[in-house]
């Protein structure tokens, strides 16, 4: 179902989870992993994101992170990471729950933050995580879920409410209202 007043009512339930991923980077000029001009198109997922790869040519691992930590460096949060910073800062109990590594949501001032994959700049061993059915998960829990991609995905079907398009652009009017 997809609200086309774009506004959430928070004063029900002032408890926001946002689900984020590489969609919301993208914006910020953060290169995803798949589709088009994703960095597997560049570069052999097997080599850079595998412990064979690893074990394999640890320096080219290394300097392939390196690089993508210099991207994430250079990028900064856009309008999306500010508004859910915001509600936050406003005083709502909000969550993000993100697959991204890049730590635009905290440079956007957001602090109730977990980070699935980890962060680029923490290294440390990481194992497998489902994200694929945390929406199914939240459904479970009674949640409110909102699905925000550019376009349809299969939590489409189960989402209460779906909304098309860039982040940066949706996220300021279905909660402009709450942090002005």
């Amino acid at each position: 179902m997809t609200n086309s007043s774009l506004k959430f009512n928070l004063e029900e339930d002032p408890k926001i989870t946002f689900l984020t991923g590489a969609g919301i980077s993208s914006e910020s000029g953060i290169p995803t992993f798949r589709g088009e001009k994703g960095l597997w198109e560049k570069f052999d997922i097997e080599k850079y994101a595998t412990l064979e790869g690893f074990n394999s040519d640890p320096k080219a691992v290394w300097e392939w992170y390196d690089m993508r930590r210099t991207q994430a460096k250079e990028s900064k949060p856009n309008k999306a990471h500010e508004v859910i910073a915001k509600l936050e800062q406003a005083g709502y109990d909000v969550v993000v729950i993100t697959q991204n590594i890049d730590n635009l949501h905290r440079d956007a001032g957001s602090e109730n933050i977990i980070e699935l994959h980890g962060n680029i700049w923490h290294v440390r061993c990481t194992r497998s995580c489902p994200a694929a059915g945390m929406a199914e998960m939240a459904l479970n829990e009674r949640a409110h879920v909102v699905e925000l991609n550019l376009e349809e995905t299969p939590i489409t079907q189960m989402a209460h409410e779906s909304h098309f398009g860039k982040a940066a652009e949706i996220l300021p009017q279905l909660f402009g209202d709450c942090i002005e």
